[in-house]
Formats: structure tokens, sequence, C-alpha cells
């Protein structure tokens, strides 16, 4: 029983090394790629930014924008899904998250990679028993699924200490890639989800 239970945890092992090269390397991804229909021919890198550009409107939660602060992505469309600070019960709330799509265009090869990153901030101070309480949590990757509502109630600073509603989202992802990655099938070229931003150039 106990080589059993040696030789079972041996092969997990083996196969978590193997998961873990595939996704470091880029190969798991290649299940992934989206690529479009026959007889589309592909359009030049301009016209695919231009496409979209025009996706981009008020009435959308997100934007998107070149990023030169990341110099492995060419763009980046962004969903700030909450900015608020409120009191609670003798206490004062942050509340900060956030929706990054990372995009890169390879002309070469007429494919647009996308990395995803979430990241959440949390801040309180105060409470029956003062204390100071911080945190954070970030995520990149590739997201297949994901569907998040939340809404939170406290006394707002504007008007002062009113109560109301502070932070109110209904997240999923394909609201923002979704329709980026239509346009980009609809003019010829595939879609590719990466890991990392380490891979959106390194293919």
């Amino acid at each position: 029983m106990g080589e059993l239970v040696t030789i079972v945890a041996v092969v997990a092992v083996l196969a978590a090394v193997v998961v873990m090269w595939s996704i470091a390397s880029g190969k798991i991804t290649d299940l992934l790629v989206v690529r479009p229909a026959p007889g589309i021919a592909p359009v030049g890198r301009d016209d695919l930014w231009y496409a979209v550009m025009a996706l981009v409107r008020e009435e959308h939660p997100w934007t998107a924008r070149p990023c030169p602060e990341e110099p492995r992505a060419h763009f980046v469309a962004e969903w700030k899904l909450a900015d608020a600070r409120w009191w609670g019960l003798a206490q004062r709330n942050r509340l900060s998250s956030a929706y990054r799509a990372w995009f890169a265009i390879d002309e070469g090869k007429h494919e647009l990679r996308c990395t995803e990153e979430r990241s959440t901030m949390t801040w309180s101070a105060g409470g029956p028993v003062p204390t100071i309480s911080w945190g954070t949590s970030s995520f990149q990757g590739i997201v297949l699924f994901e569907r998040t509502r939340e809404i939170v109630l406290g006394l707002r600073d504007e008007p002062l200490l009113s109560p109301g509603v502070v932070v109110d989202y209904d997240f999923d992802p394909w609201r923002v890639k979704g329709p980026i990655i239509r346009a980009a099938l609809e003019r010829g070229w595939s879609y590719r989800p990466v890991a990392s931003l380490g891979q959106l150039l390194a293919r």
C-alpha cells in the first residue's frame, strides 16, 4: 500500500511539472488559440488598431489605450471596477479593484496575444477596538470564466455621511476582451491567450 501511495505521489508530481512546463513554455496555450474563419484575408496592423479603438465608447465600463509603461505589450484594455472610500461602523474603509487585459500585436503571424490581470486593494481603520488593516491580491494569467457581482453599502463622503451604495459592479472579463477578440477574428487575425506578460512577445 505504501509503495502504491509513493507511485501515485510521484506521478502527481511529474504531472504537475509537465503542466507547469507547458504553461511556462506557452505550449498549453496552443489549445486555446482561436483562428479566423477560412477565407478572411488579414488586415494590416494599423487597421486592427483602429478597429479596437472604435470599440471604446462612453457607455462601456472599460477603455483601451497604448501602454508605454509596459514595453512587453502594445495596448491595454482596462476596467476600473471600484475605487471607493466610505465610513462603516466607526470605521474608515477603502476598496480599489481593477481588471486589465494586456495585448501584443504580432503582425508577422497576424496574431493578437493577451494576458489578463486582476488586482484588488482593501484598507480599513477604526472600529470598536481601533485597528488598521490593509491587504492586496493580484492575479496574472488566462481567465477562462469569471462572474463577480459586488454591492457595498456605507456612509458616503459626498454628501457628507449620507447612506447609500458605495461599490456596485457586475464583472465579466468577456465584456472587455470579447469585442476585441471578435474584431481581430473578423479581420483575419488569430487570438492567443498567454499566461504572463513575458510571453506576449516571446513567441
